[in-house]
């Protein structure tokens, strides 16, 4: 109204929005540091279809996607911010607690991880480390064996390579786990016949020695009467009548006898 009493009238729209209804869905809340698969999906509400969002973890900001993938760099509970803003500044907070639990760390020491076949003894210690590690844990030395020990001792029945996993758990349901192989060498195999011969005759004993891999690189001969050869096959003769006991020792190119 001016001095002359004349008017006008002016007329506004305000519009009035609500604050955005910031919201987070996870596909878990609680997980194990070495095997994270925490997935989080804004699921927030606005009045205007135009939005801005930020997701801070760890104290910083991890993106703008509406849908992540994240693996925490430590274990410890967790917070998952989303901040979410629509076009006019209106803002809004989500907060989620997450806990990542700590995983134990499988190791294991092996006594000699190459053996020969002949009485091969395979002592696996298990010298895992992690707070709640639980003693015992899962041994699979070969295909169709396992056992669920502290430590282990194994026998194999047949030469070859051998993955060697152990799989430990602690009080949290968290695991890992670590593979170690180990080599068990044939071992030669000899076959000697009996002979009747007689005093001053020479005759040639022959080893009839096998192995399966590699080669069979020293005979030992023990002829039964005091004389000690390294022929492969060697040719002797005995100068007093009697029953001798012959002995003949093979090793491999890899000490296997």
């Amino acid at each position: 109204t001016t001095n002359n009493l004349c008017k006008d009238t002016s007329e506004a729209t305000v519009f009035i929005l609500r604050n955005p209804k910031a919201d987070i869905a996870s596909n878990t809340t609680v997980g194990c540091y070495n095997e994270q698969q925490f997935e989080f999906t804004d699921i927030s509400t606005f009045d205007v279809l135009n939005s801005d969002r930020k997701w801070y973890l760890e104290n910083k900001i991890v993106g703008n996607d509406s849908q992540f993938s994240y693996d925490f760099r430590k274990p410890g509970y967790q917070e998952v911010v989303l901040v979410e803003s629509n076009s006019v500044g209106c803002t809004d907070t989500a907060r989620l607690e997450i806990l990542v639990n700590e995983s134990p760390i499988a190791n294991f020491r092996i006594n000699n991880r190459v053996q020969c076949l002949l009485d091969n003894n395979f002592e696996f210690y298990n010298i895992s480390t992690g707070n709640g590690l639980i003693k015992e844990g899962l041994w699979l030395p070969e295909a169709g064996s396992a056992a669920f020990e502290e430590d282990l001792i194994y026998n194999y029945l047949s030469e070859g390579n051998y993955d060697v996993t152990l799989t430990v758990y602690n009080d949290s349901g968290c695991s890992d786990e670590i593979t170690k192989s180990v080599i068990i060498y044939p071992t030669p195999e000899a076959n000697l016949m009996s002979y009747d011969i007689c005093t001053l005759e020479p005759v040639t004993f022959n080893p009839n020695g096998s192995i399966s891999s590699g080669k069979i690189n020293t005979y030992d001969w023990n002829m039964g009467e005091g004389t000690f050869l390294n022929d492969t096959a060697p040719k002797f003769e005995y100068t007093i009548p009697g029953d001798y006991t012959v002995k003949l020792k093979l090793i491999s190119d890899k000490l296997c006898e």
